[in-house]
């Protein structure tokens, strides 16, 4: 539980840094790459980030999607794949809740504090390859689809 609260606190702070550096966004543009090894950008106000795709919750169905399921270019989810594998290898009979959430594709959110469980996760765990924020894009009215982003030097 203690792995919890710190990467829910810590997903809270990069939420509130994230706000503070964008507090509206006029502008969201792709430029993506389908060579595996060469980071997919998306700009936000102009300002480039690598990113990966974290996964899509859809708000009608209750469901969330992890990215490495439906994505089919290696370099937008290859950091987020790292998480499944870390996942997988989780063998704490305390942490059995969360491995059941990181490692299942498709699972139906019923509090959305998972969200942000889910989030809180991925965002501790791809900190120590550089990324800082997580960015969440509506798709539609009801799915929006989530990035982790590194600054882009």
């Amino acid at each position: 539980m203690e792995d919890l609260d710190r990467n829910i606190i810590y997903y809270d702070q990069s939420k509130d840094l994230f706000n503070k550096e964008f507090p509206k966004i006029n502008s969201v543009k792709f430029k993506d790459s389908n060579v595996d090894l060469v980071p997919s950008i998306i700009f936000i106000n102009d300002k480039p980030f690598h990113y990966n795709i974290i996964g899509k919750y859809d708000n009608n169905t209750n469901f969330w999607e992890w990215g490495w399921v439906n994505e089919f270019v290696k370099n937008k989810i290859q950091y987020r794949s790292g998480l499944l594998i870390y996942s997988i290898d989780i063998i704490e009979e305390k942490d059995h809740m969360v491995k059941n959430i990181l490692i299942n594709s498709k699972i139906q959110i019923t509090n959305k504090i998972n969200i942000d469980i889910i989030l809180a996760y991925t965002l501790r765990f791809l900190s120590s390859f550089g990324f800082c924020y997580i960015y969440e894009l509506k798709e539609s009215n009801n799915i929006s689809k989530y990035f982790i982003l590194k600054i882009h030097k």
